[in-house]
């Protein structure tokens, strides 16, 4: 949105501010839904650009693991059987939905007669449009810029990963929109026309926040984060007081009631506070996870620091270039580090990885520190201390609830979003161009665009494999979908697709989906095994005792850092009540030498079933059994 008219210079911050604007609230202007509709519409087709171009490249991906154990538990929610895991089971036995929010979303749209994972696509869709939607918001009642702003951001966060977390069954793109959404409201309550406004802004964004909680309990320490970064934003633009108790209590009183009704349904419905995946991996510190997240944070958004680097740095033309150069482009080296090990191995540079993440920490600390202590009023120091503060959240939660690297990807759009948007309001806050500093104003947010254009849609997209499910659970569930699976009892090691396409109950040998195994550790496995006594076994692990393979002594496999003891240990388990239930090894193929993925089968399994096993394409190396 442009506007003519004579323009003023802020006494606060300096920045150029427009005399005649318009006192009507935004959304009674000319061409109000246009500065939403157009910047959604952007990040929606850039995001579809690249589902397109990836899905053509690898084929249209089945839902990945932990995706496709929600869409399990939407569907039995649809069916009428509650948030469970197999029908009839106890909500509490299981509990394996951590994206409760996605999971109570998706059950209603499958009534009207979508798949979970068309359902799951639609979500998702709309989420990275609504993400585009606030960029307009923001620039139509914060930064009062060119339409062009906020649609160069919206195609930016739509050109990261999001399409891979669209393909794949993530949600996400919605906990982005929900944190972004709460942080857009807590900004624009200090700028409200009446303290009536602003109350009513604080209280959308203390709920918003919550219901982010829903979403992904880590949402619960994110969401009052991204509000008080939003207040911090714009407290001392407006007229609103928006730090005083009252108003605290605006936000504080709607986030801790919703809050408390997770905790009523978790406490009431399934009969403990912390969902199953916790449990399990949960009571253990986890060093390396530390060092993991700051390799992980600064590789995707060092770049970003470079930005506010450039942009809150003082003129001069040759200066400008320089930093441009010197802070967009070293970075580099932390983003494509970022990249899977198995990449850096196969172009010979194992060391990369390690050589990011010492350098992460030797470096990306002190530039954010340095920013930090800055301390300038053009806000710019605002994005590098959130970035602090949600790194140190997220260390504090992967070392003690959720160790898995991967389970950092959901903050991945939030931050991007985030980062983009303190960009553009530290410089659109920056001085006017004068005979001291001849560099336009409009010449370092090109750069910026330019640079930030460049990381955001090549190097996301350079490995295709990490983020889709594996061919032998693809395969496997392709081969059950086609047959009547009601009578199969499958326990596997794998619980993503192929409990999915089974109509029968299934058992998560791991324990994300079995308290009774994520408590223990896995030491109840043998009783469950047996309790359950499964008709099918999918195992991914080691071969048994029974299978001699070339390429894979006993020296071999004490050798293999695949898998863990505690995998292992679960896989041995596995094999040792396949041989006292008389259950057959059917199938088996090796991949990579001694990681094997198997199929056992027992007596009373259907014929269909059977054909269906026998007849499935294995990945890798088919070996002959029996």
């Amino acid at each position: 949105m442009t506007y003519t008219g004579v323009t003023a210079t802020s006494a606060d911050d300096g920045r150029d501010v427009d005399a005649s604007a318009p006192a009507a609230p935004w959304w009674r202007r000319s061409g109000r839904w246009a500065t939403v509709v157009w910047p959604g519409a952007a990040a929606l087709l850039v995001c579809l650009l690249w589902t397109v171009l990836e899905s053509t490249r690898v084929g249209i991906p089945a839902p990945f693991e932990d995706a496709a154990m929600l869409f399990r538990y939407a569907d039995n929610l649809a069916d009428g059987w509650g948030i469970v895991w197999n029908a009839g089971q106890a909500p509490g036995a299981t509990d394996g939905a951590t994206d409760l929010g996605f999971v109570l979303l998706l059950a209603p749209l499958t009534l009207l007669g979508l798949s979970t994972a068309a359902a799951a696509v639609l979500v998702n869709l709309a989420a990275v449009f609504g993400i585009g939607a606030l960029f307009g918001v923001l620039n139509a009642k914060l930064w009062r810029r060119s339409s062009a702003l906020p649609i160069a951001l919206g195609a930016l966060v739509g050109g990261g990963p999001v399409d891979r977390y669209v393909l794949s069954g993530f949600s996400p793109p919605v906990l982005g929109f929900l944190l972004l959404a709460a942080f857009t409201l807590a900004a624009l309550a200090p700028l409200a026309p009446s303290a009536r406004g602003a109350t009513a802004a604080l209280v959308a964004a203390g709920a918003v926040a919550g219901i982010a909680g829903w979403w992904r309990p880590e949402a619960f320490a994110f969401g009052p984060l991204v509000v008080v970064l939003g207040l911090l934003l714009t407290r001392r633009r407006g007229r609103q007081r928006v730090l005083s108790p009252a108003a605290v209590a605006s936000a504080a009183v709607p986030f801790a009631v919703v809050v408390a009704g997770w905790i009523a349904l978790r406490i009431g419905y399934f009969g403990q506070l912390l969902p199953t995946s916790a449990v399990m991996k949960s009571g253990s510190l986890h060093a390396e996870n530390i060092l993991f997240s700051l390799q992980f944070y600064g590789s995707l958004l060092l770049p970003l620091i470079g930005a506010l680097v450039v942009v809150a740095s003082g003129r001069g033309r040759d200066r400008t270039w320089w930093l441009a150069g010197v802070a967009l482009g070293a970075p580099l080296l932390w983003v494509n580090a970022a990249l899977p090990a198995e990449f850096w191995d196969k172009v010979g540079l194992t060391a990369a990885p390690m050589i990011a993440n010492v350098a992460t920490v030797v470096v990306f600390v002190p530039v954010v520190v340095a920013l930090l202590l800055r301390g300038r009023r053009d806000g710019s120091w605002l994005f590098p201390v959130a970035l602090v503060l949600v790194s140190l959240s997220w260390i504090v939660i992967g070392t003690t609830l959720n160790w898995w690297g991967r389970m950092q990807w959901p903050l991945v759009p939030m931050l991007a979003a985030l980062a983009a948007t303190h960009v553009v309001d530290a410089w659109a806050r920056t001085p006017a161009a004068s005979a001291a500093s001849p560099v336009r104003r409009r010449s370092v947010p090109k750069i910026v665009v330019a640079a930030l254009v460049c990381v955001g849609l090549i190097p996301f997209h350079l490995p295709a494999g990490g983020y889709f499910e594996s061919p032998f659970q693809s395969s496997v569930a392709s081969a059950f979908g086609a047959v009547d699976t009601s009578g199969v009892r499958v326990a596997t090691t794998e619980a993503g697709l192929i409990p999915l396409a089974v109509t029968g109950t299934a058992l998560d040998t791991y324990g994300h989906n079995n308290r009774d195994i994520a408590a223990t550790r896995g030491a109840a496995l043998g009783r469950e095994l047996d309790a359950f006594r499964p008709n099918v076994l999918a195992v991914h692990g080691l071969p048994p005792a029974s299978v001699q393979l070339e390429d894979c002594s006993a020296q071999q496999q004490r050798g293999v850092t695949k898998f863990n003891d505690r995998w292992t240990q679960m896989v041995d388990e596995i094999y040792r009540a396949a041989q006292r239930q008389g259950l057959v090894l059917t199938r088996l193929s090796e991949t990579t030498p001694c990681e094997t993925w198997s199929l056992w089968l027992s007596a009373d399994v259907s014929p269909q079933v059977r054909q269906a096993v026998e007849n499935l394409t294995m990945p890798g190396t088919d070996v002959r059994v029996g």
